[in-house]
């Protein structure tokens, strides 16, 4: 929740509202509270949810021409 942030605050709220295992955990991080115990699946969640986030945002100074 920085100004010009390069997820959509939006998206994160959303995600949180319609999941009961992800919560904020500070300013900057969100948790995914399931108990997965197999790596793999724990990996393919939280591409998941990166996923479901959208793609990010690119600010203008990081691209070069």
């Amino acid at each position: 929740f920085k100004p010009n942030p390069p997820v959509d605050p939006m998206a994160i709220i959303g995600l949180i509202q319609k999941n009961k295992h992800i919560k904020l955990a500070g300013n900057d991080k969100i948790r995914i509270e399931r108990e997965l115990p197999d790596p793999k699946a724990r990996a393919q969640m939280v591409r998941d949810v990166l996923r479901s986030l959208g793609t990010p945002k690119i600010e203008p100074s990081a691209v070069q021409a």
